[in-house]
């Protein structure tokens, strides 16, 4: 039996522990069977949940709809060694040519997750940095390598334990065989960022910072890591200054797409878009991530049209429908928003501001002010990133936003905001 200290006892609890808004949670309960009690079988009856039926339902629902995120794609292959030609400009890495051709491989496997968000890459990159560990035991890129798949597979595929310790595992031995390398260093500061240890985490990017000053991918990681962090400013410098290295590839690109439209530069951030598309054509991340900043300079009908492109590329992904329900809201059709909100997806930090976005511009001020609230006090130890930072509050050209501005509240978290991004500030220096 749960106990009281499992219990959630109304619609504004429920929706603060499953991170959305309560009308999207009512929607779950109608659309898809969220397990709700009620005191008395009436409908203005009040409501109680238990965290592990919640748990157990949205683990239960994930599972049956996110196999058909992209139905009828093929999974991606396992590679054999006989299939693995030489990837050209790749410098060696080991004195195997099994261990190079599998290092390079894995990492392309990475670069293909990160784009298409396929579980399956993943996988992939696991077995072949395993296969140049068992090559090469001495080789700390192997563990490298195998750190940062599980990274990835942690914070986007919902935050499993298992992964964390494997991750945190395989950095430490990348640092172990090559203490003075700076990305093991980097690696060490991922192992302490996601637990929570925010000055753990700054002292080895700071580290890896002076190993590698100028090194294209260090400051892509470190770029990242100030993104999770909020400072967006910071994380743009730190993209802008690889765009032009090889080494940083599209990702310089879209990243810094992203400090740009959470800060409201939304007309810089749709040329680097624009240029990550040239290089990733069938990318759906990048078509909703075009779309979504055409919603932000009122071009509705050409975002409709990207999103219908990332529709065909995703095959049903969900976060078509949820930069759907921006356009939805934007004409005040709150039935199709609600609608295009309604899947139940994992937590994202995207998926949060769109939804913050949308139920704000409908009117649903307190609902959205609460959502943000709990959402800052929990979100990194969920979404692996501090949510909802003062750059992005602050951000006026947010349209969406404009009827929380005149709230006493909003005003508040804007304020709080604003101190803790001024006290990192401090504690990160010159990063």
């Amino acid at each position: 039996m749960a106990g009281r200290g499992d219990r959630l006892d109304s619609w504004k609890e429920i929706s603060a522990y499953l991170e959305r808004t309560p009308r999207t949670c009512q929607k779950w309960e109608v659309l898809h069977g969220l397990p709700i009690h009620r005191f008395e079988e009436t409908p203005k009856a009040r409501v109680y949940a238990f965290k592990a039926e919640l748990d157990d339902w949205l683990e239960r629902i994930l599972r049956e709809t996110e196999p058909r995120e992209a139905p009828g794609a093929p999974a991606a292959p396992r590679p054999t060694l006989e299939s693995l030609a030489p990837i050209p400009d790749t410098p060696a890495i080991s004195r195997s040519a099994v261990a190079n051709k599998a290092y390079w491989a894995g990492r392309m496997a990475i670069e293909r997750f990160i784009m298409t968000r396929h579980p399956a890459e993943l996988a992939v990159a696991v077995g072949l940095f395993e296969k140049v560990r068992d090559e090469d035991p001495g080789s700390p890129l192997a563990s490298l390598g195998l750190g940062d798949a599980y990274r990835w597979d942690y914070s986007f595929r919902g935050m499993n334990p298992e992964r964390l310790k494997k991750m945190a595992l395989s950095y430490s031995r990348a640092c172990e065989l090559a203490p003075d390398s700076a990305e093991a260093n980097v690696g060490v500061g991922w192992s302490r960022y996601f637990p929570g240890d925010f000055d753990g985490a700054c002292e080895s990017f700071v580290r890896a910072d002076k190993i590698e000053p100028h090194d294209a991918v260090v400051d892509l990681e470190i770029g990242e890591f100030l993104l999770g962090l909020g400072h967006l400013d910071r994380a743009v410098r730190r993209f802008t200054r690889v765009l032009d290295d090889p080494k940083a590839g599209s990702r310089a690109l879209w990243l810094r797409a992203i400090g740009c439209e959470w800060t409201g530069e939304y007309e810089a951030a749709l040329v680097d878009v624009k240029k990550a598309l040239l290089r990733e054509p069938t990318s759906a991340y990048l078509r909703c991530m075009q779309a979504r900043l055409l919603i932000h300079t009122g071009d509705l009908a050409e975002a409709e049209a990207e999103l219908s492109v990332a529709a065909a590329l995703a095959r049903g992904g969900g976060d078509v429908a949820f930069n759907r329900a921006l356009i939805w809201a934007a004409r005040g059709d709150r039935e199709a928003a609600e609608d295009a909100l309604a899947r139940p997806a994992r937590a994202t930090v995207l998926r949060h501001y769109i939804e913050t976005m949308v139920y704000a511009s409908l009117g649903d001020l307190d609902e959205t002010v609460d959502l943000i609230e709990s959402t800052i006090e929990t979100g990194f130890s969920r979404l692996v990133s501090n949510t909802y930072p003062y750059l992005y509050l602050a951000n006026q050209r947010n349209r969406f936003y404009d009827r929380l501005r005149p709230m006493p509240r909003f005003a508040e978290i804007l304020s709080r905001q604003r101190r803790r991004r001024q006290e990192e500030s401090a504690r990160l220096g010159d990063l």
